[in-house]
């Protein structure tokens, strides 16, 4: 009995590249579904009706922050959820909810509605976090870099692609067409999961083996864990601190002359074209030499970038050194997620993954507010300074947890 159990985790584990395969296409499906409608999204909001300047920045901020406000308190249920009843049934309740939420919103009549939907929409925003949480439970540990670095391009190359698709597809139909492509892409991710995603529910024997190592050092591999939480707040803080005022930066870097919507999106673009390929490299580097120093040395990278930016003096310095950090971000938020997968046990996945999450939707929603005030207050200047701050204080953090 015990050996026909054993020939049956091995013979499921041994399907995680198909697996891997399967979730990565959902991936990408999924990544350009989310993120094709947020470039027109302010100009949605605009056609609602006659608003003023700042009831737009209000609204626009709502809109944007509201989603991830939600999923940071939700994420955590979900995972409990997950690790008593599976992570499949997420992906599918996930992609199923939010396919219908994406599609009501081309039914929206003013802003109240549409931003609404925008925290309805944060009750399902569990499917990448899920998605990790499912790889990471099937997937040998000694691979986990491998497997969790390539999943991750699917949701890099889907962010990628969503924005032009979707400007595409407005341009040529209309903004609430868009809507309505976007939930039935969601609707072909949910059939993909319901038919073609199958897990094992973990290994019994693996679980043991767990048991037997957090009994020997479990205040230590908890304090890895919060302090990988603590990773992903700060790094998304960093991140998002600069996202609301790069336009801005741009402008004033080419003297608001020129194209500046094009240069723009050249800055967006440049660090998801670099980590959409080479990603799963250092995800392959970290299962060979460490995932630790993968982390280490992403973050002493963007310290390294983030300086310089702050102090450019054409908008082709900067494109470049977003390009460069492209690099780092293919090193951060993948090596967080493999280290999570390797000092989690397959019993917890779920709920450590969408924790994880929680910290990351916080990092979101705190880090526009952050880079907003600091602009104010100091210039944009002062921004990239405050990120580099925010980094290297992670890298003495992680420096300490290291000894």
């Amino acid at each position: 009995m015990i050996n026909r159990e054993k020939n049956l985790v091995s013979s499921s584990r041994a399907d995680w590249r198909k697996l891997m395969l399967i979730l990565l296409f959902g991936n990408i499906a999924a990544g350009i579904a989310f993120s094709e409608v947020m470039p027109f999204l302010p100009f949605f909001l605009r056609s609602l009706g006659h608003y003023s300047t700042k009831q737009l920045n209000l609204y626009t901020a709502l809109i944007f922050s509201s989603t991830y406000f939600v999923a940071a308190f939700l994420s955590p249920i979900w995972g409990k959820i997950g690790d008593r009843y599976g992570r499949k049934p997420i992906l599918v309740l996930s992609t199923l909810g939010a396919a219908f939420v994406l599609g009501a919103l081309s039914f929206v009549t003013n802003a109240a509605e549409l931003i609404a939907l925008r925290f309805l929409q944060g009750v399902f925003a569990g499917y990448f976090t899920n998605t990790n949480a499912l790889l990471a439970a099937e997937v040998p540990k000694e691979k986990s870099g491998n497997a969790l670095g390539t999943l991750s391009t699917g949701f890099i190359t889907g962010s990628l692609l969503g924005p032009t698709l979707g400007g595409i597809v407005s341009s040529l139909l209309n903004y609430r067409a868009t809507f309505l492509i976007t939930g039935f892409l969601l609707i072909i991710v949910f059939f993909i999961n319901l038919f073609f995603v199958h897990e094992s529910h973990g290994s019994s024997s693996d679980s043991a083996s767990t048991g037997e190592k957090k009994q020997s050092s479990e205040y230590k591999k908890q304090a890895i864990i919060y302090c990988l939480f603590l990773n992903t707040l700060l790094i998304q803080m960093a991140n998002n601190s600069i996202r609301p005022i790069q336009s801005f930066y741009v402008a004033h870097l080419m003297h608001h002359t020129g194209n500046v919507n094009l240069m723009n999106g050249l800055a967006v673009s440049a660090p998801g074209i670099v980590c959409l390929t080479t990603s799963s490299f250092l995800g392959k580097l970290g299962d060979r030499i460490g995932t630790e120093k993968i982390l280490k040395a992403g973050l002493f990278m963007a310290i390294l970038i983030l300086i310089p930016m702050a102090f450019v003096t054409n908008v082709y310095q900067f494109i470049s050194l977003q390009l460069l950090m492209g690099f780092s971000d293919a090193a951060l938020i993948p090596a967080v997620s493999i280290l999570l997968a390797k000092f989690t046990a397959v019993s917890h996945s779920s709920s450590t993954f969408s924790w994880n999450q929680s910290f990351q939707s916080a990092g979101i929603v705190i880090g526009p507010f952050i880079g907003s005030l600091v602009a104010n207050l100091f210039g944009y200047q002062a921004i990239f300074l405050m990120g580099a701050s925010l980094l290297f204080l992670l890298l003495v953090v992680n420096q300490m947890m290291s000894r």
